[in-house]
């Protein structure tokens, strides 16, 4: 994900890379702990993120409101967030992706 991404999806979330609540876990670190320790898996979870950035950008038309749909827990994702589905597989992504068509054309929640 390019790094101008981050601070966009951090502050729109209520994430602060600053300090922020104690609790709160940024959106960096959550996505620094997901990623592999392999080159190839980071380099695939990479292209992942942005490209469900690219398409949460397609379906929301807005940073603010993209950045919300990935990092608030989903009910269609057994309330995990899209970032962290994302992050784990190309399958699970393709859930992620197959929601934000869904929201595209009208027929998810």
């Amino acid at each position: 994900m390019p790094s101008t991404m981050v601070p966009d999806l951090t502050q729109l979330s209520g994430l602060d890379l600053h300090g922020g609540a104690p609790s709160a876990v940024t959106l960096t670190a959550r996505i620094a702990h997901g990623l592999s320790s392999d080159k190839e898996e980071r380099r695939a979870q990479s292209a992942r993120l942005t490209q469900m950035w690219s398409e949460a950008l397609t379906v929301w038309k807005d940073v603010e409101a993209a950045g919300r749909f990935l990092v608030r827990p989903h009910p269609m994702l057994e309330d995990r967030m899209p970032v962290d589905v994302v992050i784990q597989s190309a399958a699970s992504a393709n859930l992620v992706s197959d929601i934000l068509r869904r929201l595209k054309h009208g027929s998810a929640a």
